[in-house]
C-alpha cells in the first residue's frame, strides 16, 4: 500500500530551536511595488499569503515552519503579516512574528498597522523599529474595534490617510504602503470597505482615476464619531482617493469579508 503524498497543508514539524537572531537570512526585502512591476513584465502572477500572529510560542514555530515550507511551493511575492490587537503588547507580537518570518524564510513581508490606540509617538517609535528591522511594506489601515466605536487616540490619526501621510512624512519612500479597498458596491458595513449606495453603478468604480481630480479629504464627508457607517459611491471614491493622494502605492481588496 502505498503511503498519500504530504502537501503543503500537512502538518509541518516545528523548528523547535530555532532562533531567527542566530540564523537570519540576510536576503534583503523588496518594495512590493517593484516586486509588482518586474512580475508584470514578466507575465508572472501575483500570489501572496496572509497570517495572523499565533498566540503561543509553540504556534509561533509552527507558523514560521508552515510558512517556508507553503512558500517553496508557492513562491509568494509576499507574506501578509495582520494585527493581533491594539495595544502596545500586541503591536510588539505582531512586529515579532514578522520579523522571524523575514528571518526564517527570507519573503518580502508585509505587517499590518492600525490606528487603533495609537499615538503619534507611539508610531514613531514602531515606525523607527519596523524599518530597523529591515520589513519595507506596510498595509496601513484604520481598524476595526469590533462592538465599540471607534475613537482615536489622543493626539492620534482617525483615519489611515493621516496614517499614510505621517509615514511619508517621516519615513519618505522607504516603506511601500498599501491601503484597502472594497471591491464590491453591494451592502457591506466593512470598516475599511464601506459600502456603495443602490443607485451607484460598478463601472464609476472601476474606471475612476484614483489619482487625479482635485486634492480631498476623508475629511469632507460629514463628521460622524462613529466612522463605520454606509457611504455614497462618490464619498467612497474620495476617501479612497485621499489615501492615494497621501502617498498609498497600491491598494487590497477581497472578493468578500
Amino acid at each position: 500500500v502505498e503511503e498519500p503524498a504530504t502537501t503543503f497543508l500537512d502538518e509541518p514539524a516545528a523548528p523547535e530551536a530555532y532562533n531567527p537572531s542566530e540564523e537570519p537570512n540576510l536576503r534583503p526585502q523588496q518594495s512590493i511595488m517593484e516586486a509588482m512591476r518586474k512580475n508584470t513584465e514578466e507575465g508572472t502572477i501575483n500570489i501572496s499569503m496572509e497570517f495572523f500572529p499565533p498566540k503561543t510560542e509553540a504556534g509561533e514555530r509552527n507558523l514560521l515552519a508552515r510558512v517556508d515550507r507553503m512558500s517553496k511551493i508557492l513562491f509568494p511575492l509576499w507574506v501578509d503579516v495582520t494585527c493581533y490587537g491594539a495595544v502596545a503588547a500586541d503591536r510588539e507580537k505582531t512586529l515579532r512574528v514578522a520579523t522571524d518570518i523575514m528571518s526564517y524564510t527570507g519573503e518580502n513581508v508585509m505587517m499590518h498597522i492600525t490606528c487603533l490606540n495609537l499615538s503619534r509617538k507611539a508610531a514613531r517609535d514602531l515606525l523607527e523599529r519596523t524599518k530597523a528591522s529591515g520589513i519595507r511594506n506596510l498595509l496601513v489601515l484604520r481598524g476595526d474595534p469590533g462592538a465599540r466605536k471607534f475613537k482615536p487616540s489622543p493626539g492620534g490619526f482617525r483615519v489611515a490617510q493621516e496614517l499614510v501621510a505621517f509615514i511619508r512624512e517621516h519615513h519618505g519612500d522607504w516603506f511601500s504602503i498599501g491601503v484597502a479597498g472594497n471591491c464590491s458596491w453591494a451592502e457591506s458595513q466593512h470598516v475599511e470597505g464601506e459600502q456603495f449606495s443602490d443607485d451607484e453603478s460598478p463601472g464609476s468604480y472601476l474606471t475612476s482615476d484614483l489619482t487625479s481630480g482635485p486634492d480631498v479629504s476623508c475629511d469632507d464627508e460629514p463628521q460622524d464619531p462613529n466612522p463605520v457607517k454606509a457611504r455614497t459611491g462618490s464619498g467612497y471614491l474620495a476617501g479612497l482617493r485621499a489615501k492615494v493622494q497621501s502617498g498609498a502605492d497600491f491598494i487590497v481588496t477581497q472578493c468578500l469579508y
